[in-house]
């Protein structure tokens, strides 16, 4: 049975001979065993004061990480892309680059070029020539005490080439993908220089833009040009030499085409087919008139005098007959009707011969005429023959001469529209939003690192807090004695 002393002193500062206490290994304790919320909870309320002091400490260490650190300001600007009407005046036609069409990769290609190093450090060396902002503050709060208290101050080009470098560093730019619109940021120690860096930035793209189209244009013109000058000179010799060919060989072109005597031959051939086919109808009219008689020729029918001479023979015809059944031969009245009658007859007879006279006649100068036109149309084929081989090389010089004045026109139309191209420097990209100066810094962000350090101090106490009493060995609490189970003898 154990026996303890009795004493007004408290059980933590009772003094043991070392020999009269004997340590065994530990047993199961009342809470030393329970390692619960509840435990931890009062382990945290007797350290509260550490707990509060790591906590104050991370809140301050925290802040104090943030005293070196540089403020950056950040500004945004919003691009929009739009593809080029290559329709327009045709000036695909005239741009030596091909245009890929694919919205989607083109403004991808944008975005790689506005975050290029060539376009970012022309910004910079533009912004480099403009004058510095007046009162340029130090980026760090350390920075702003040593300037307040003068001790080892930056200076106003320190300061100012700080704020450029950091701004074209800090340039950022990305796009949706689904839409035409590009986000542009640029960060940088001073907030007026941020936006100005970034509008800078836009104008600079869109400059850039339209010069390298207008440079790729007037490219091509100047190639145009130099081209058309020996296109000229080309076509002169061309045209000189094809002049004297048509001296040498005596050929006269009348056309692009046709000489004079491809021409005389097809006139020929023209007016030989007109005379064979006069030749063919007046020689029907000659056969028909020669195999039937006179009177029944259509020319004797159809003329109005033959038919009145006809009615008129009739009639007196008629009346010879009524005055032979009443006189004789002899009577006056019936000599002066058969004189009329032998006069008509006469005349009718005439006539028909001449009618016949005049068909044959006609007949004759058509095959005469057909005859001559077929002896001067074979000795154009004749001529035109002779001069095959003169005429088709004419004809090679002469294609030549036509390919080289169309590639001279057509060289002549480019020319002209890529004058107009180059004069019109159209733009396809468009500032939405403009950047504005920030109003308060982005990084660091102070609140953040204040909580931080609050949370992380909190918790360094209380792990502290928990290893520091789990490492006390003193008896705090009655039951700690059945914890360490001492076994103490009875004193004398």
């Amino acid at each position: 049975m154990l026996t303890y002393p009795t004493s007004t002193q408290p059980l933590s500062t009772i003094d043991l001979p070392p020999t009269a206490v004997s340590i065994e290994p530990p047993g199961p304790g009342l809470k030393r065993d329970y390692s619960g919320p509840v435990e931890y909870w009062q382990i945290v309320r007797r350290h509260k004061g550490a707990v509060l002091l790591a906590t104050v400490a991370g809140a301050l260490l925290g802040f104090a990480m943030t005293l070196s650190e540089p403020r950056i300001y950040q500004a945004k600007t919003t691009l929009e892309y739009q593809g080029i009407n290559e329709e327009f005046l045709d000036m695909k036609k005239v741009n030596p680059v091909v245009d890929t069409s694919y919205l989607d990769s083109d403004i991808s290609t944008q975005v790689k070029i506005l975050e290029s190093r060539a376009l970012i450090s022309r910004v910079r060396e533009k912004m480099a020539t403009r004058p510095q902002p007046e009162r340029l503050q130090p980026p760090d709060r350390l920075g702003m005490w040593r300037t307040a208290l003068r001790l080892n101050a930056p200076t106003a080009d320190g300061l100012w080439k700080q704020a450029l470098g950091s701004a074209a560093d800090g340039v950022r730019v990305r796009s949706s993908g689904t839409n035409r619109i590009i986000d542009m940021s640029c960060d940088s120690t001073n907030g007026q220089i941020a936006a100005d860096f970034c509008n800078t930035l836009a104008q600079e793209y869109i400059d850039q833009s339209l010069e390298a189209r207008w440079k790729t244009t007037e490219y091509t013109g100047q190639w145009l040009t130099k081209q058309l000058d020996d296109l000229k000179i080309k076509l002169e010799k061309q045209e000189e030499g094809l002049q004297a060919y048509a001296n040498a060989t005596g050929l006269i072109m009348t056309s692009e085409k046709n000489n004079v005597q491809e021409a005389q031959l097809g006139d020929l051939e023209k007016e030989l087919s007109v005379a064979r086919a006069d030749r063919i109808a007046k020689q029907s009219k000659y056969e028909m008139s020669s195999s039937s008689p006179p009177a029944a020729l259509p020319e004797i029918l159809d003329d109005p005098s033959q038919r009145t001479s006809q009615t008129t023979l009739y009639d007196l015809r008629a009346k010879l007959a009524l005055l032979r059944v009443t006189y004789t031969t002899s009577y006056a009245e019936v000599r002066k009707v058969m004189a009329q009658i032998a006069a008509i007859e006469s005349s009718l007879e005439g006539t028909r011969e001449n009618v016949a006279t005049r068909i044959r006649k006609e007949y004759e100068g058509a095959l005469r005429r057909e005859k001559l036109l077929e002896t001067a149309y074979a000795e154009k084929v004749h001529q035109l023959a002779s001069k095959a081989e003169e005429t088709a090389h004419y004809n090679l010089l002469k294609r030549d001469v036509d390919g080289t004045r169309k590639m001279y026109e057509s060289l002549t139309q480019r020319l002209k529209e890529a004058s107009m191209a180059s004069a019109l420097r159209a733009n396809n990209v468009r500032v939405v939003d403009p950047a504005e100066e920030p109003e308060a810094p982005y990084k660091p962000d102070v609140v953040r690192r204040i909580t931080f350090g609050l949370i992380f101090g909190a918790m360094f106490g209380v792990a502290f807090s928990v290893l520091r009493e789990r490492a006390d060995r003193t008896l705090q609490d009655p039951g700690d004695v059945s914890y360490y189970r001492c076994a103490v003898p009875p004193l004398p």
